[in-house]
């Protein structure tokens, strides 16, 4: 009977093999169709499309060793989209899930972060409304155990502690630290749950000479529900009859996100109706406009818009909307340079393709797209006609170069803190900087000094930040002062073109 089973399976292996063969064509060639349908791919040339079909039936049926079915078709599919741009992605089934969590701004786990200082852990920060900040856990604390492991610092890593925290949602963390202040063990046991990353930063800003109140709003992506938290933020920050007079928007290191909401802000942005906010560009598709609808809520004055070589995307199509219709100052460094149109499409093996089908083009007719083939176009402003190039991101008004050690800086702002527990007992500016020197074992005194005590000032800040408290214009970073006195000062207008 043995023998019969062993002989029968081994009948049917070729035919199963031929099967799974012709029905992989057939899927290819109707997905091939489908893209050359809606004008996404050229008709290929006959002997090159039967050649990849070929390559995949003698491989399906004759290779010698193991052939695992959907690491075959994940493998073929992941090295044609590596040879399109850099953004057009193939997302297998498990990853598929995580961009769409990225996409609505969230993450599994239990909202905190840990950092390593002297052969320690430290829990570095908590998310506000987090399954860790309802446990009552507290930046600060030592960590001691994790999930029944007491914590081995020699082969403990960042990756190994998020590694353990990787469980489905309802499933328990037990977490036993070491409070600092009183030495006292803590433990938790804290359920896994969907974590909402705050994407939003604001509080007022004010100025040393003049006591101006400035308003500031850091976006860190345009996720699906961005429109509402900055909404609910200006809101906060409004003054007299619904008006607010300064407003700092923040795109530093924001790669981008959904269009859409971006063109939900640029409507309360630029009050007019009917005025032209954004186009699309792609192979066979009519184009797309997105226009103002003139239902504005809050009156701002005055915009200044902060980028950086991170700025991406839906981040630089709001500032240069702002740029083309003379509505913001913008500061920092030139952006990223991507505006291309990303879609995505569901594959029959529960993955899905994200393509690069087009690229939006901003109300001047200049593309942000720095694979743009009219890189070298002068564009111009459309109310006070301003100079503008083409391509290759988008140039600022003012160009605020930062320093070229921001990481190591990072670094060293994060262990100072560590080592004085800077979390719950905010020092003084003069004690901020004798701990500063300290740790760093000598006084700054290269270009990166103002960068390096500003970002150590901003994370001691936290606490105050979080809490929406005003904070003074002195504990911001060099760009940030630039923007502050030009957004209060007579060169805005001259930088947009209102005056003389």
């Amino acid at each position: 009977m043995k023998e019969n089973r062993q002989s029968k399976q081994a009948w049917m292996l070729p035919l199963v093999m031929a099967t799974v063969s012709v029905v992989s064509i057939l899927v290819g060639m109707q997905l091939k169709e489908s893209l050359v349908r809606d004008g996404y791919l050229e008709e290929p040339l006959q002997d090159e499309s039967e050649a990849i079909f070929e390559a995949a039936r003698h491989i399906q049926s004759k290779y010698y060793g193991d052939l695992d079915e959907s690491k075959f078709t994940d493998a073929a599919i992941s090295g044609m989209v590596k040879q399109l741009d850099p953004y057009s992605r193939y997302f297998q089934k498990s990853t598929d899930e995580l961009y769409d969590r990225y996409i609505n701004g969230l993450y599994r786990g239990i909202g905190v972060s840990f950092r390593r200082y002297n052969d320690q852990y430290f829990v570095f920060d908590v998310l506000p409304d987090s399954p860790a900040s309802l446990a009552g856990i507290q930046k600060g604390e030592r960590l001691m155990n994790l999930d029944g492991k007491e914590l081995n610092i020699a082969t403990a890593s960042i990756d190994s502690l998020l590694r353990l925290s990787e469980k489905t949602i309802g499933d328990t963390i037990y977490l036993e630290t070491v409070r600092s202040e009183s030495e006292t063990r803590k433990t938790y046991n804290i359920l896994v749950d969907d974590v909402q990353i705050p994407l939003l930063q604001d509080f007022k800003i004010q100025t040393s000479q003049d006591g101006l109140l400035i308003s500031y709003l850091k976006i860190d992506r345009f996720h699906n529900d961005v429109f509402r938290e900055v909404m609910e933020v200006l809101e906060r920050h409004k003054v007299d009859k619904g008006r607010i007079e300064y407003l700092i928007l923040d795109v530093r290191d924001n790669p981008g996100g959904v269009v859409e909401e971006t063109v939900k802000l640029l409507n309360q942005l630029i009050p007019e109706k009917n005025k032209l906010l954004l186009s699309t560009r792609s192979r066979n598709d009519i184009p797309k406009k997105y226009f103002t609808n003139g239902r504005s809520f809050i009156q701002i004055d005055r915009i200044v818009v902060v980028c950086n070589d991170q700025s991406a995307s839906a981040s630089e199509i709001l500032a240069g909307v702002l740029q083309d219709y003379d509505r913001a100052v913008l500061t920092g460094t030139p952006t990223y340079g991507k505006g291309l149109i990303q879609q995505n499409y569901d594959l029959s093996n529960d993955a899905s393709l994200n393509l690069s089908v087009g690229e939006y083009i901003l109300p001047s007719g200049r593309s942000i797209n720095k694979f743009s083939s009219s890189s070298d176009t002068l564009f111009q402003t459309l109310v006070n006609q301003r100079t503008l190039k083409n391509g290759r991101g988008l140039n600022m008004d003012i160009t605020h170069e930062g320093c070229d050690h921001l990481r190591a800086i990072r670094d060293l702002s994060v262990r100072t803190i560590l080592k004085h527990r800077l979390w719950t007992n905010i020092p003084d500016a003069g004690q901020l900087k004798a701990y500063y020197e300290e740790e760093n074992g000598d006084t700054f005194t290269n270009d990166c000094y103002e960068w390096s005590y500003n970002i150590f000032q901003w994370y001691v800040m936290t606490e105050i930040i979080e809490n929406g408290s005003g904070i003074d214009s002195e504990f911001i970073d060099p760009v940030l002062k630039k923007s502050v006195e030009v957004i209060a000062g007579p060169e805005y207008d001259l930088l947009l073109g209102y005056s003389d």
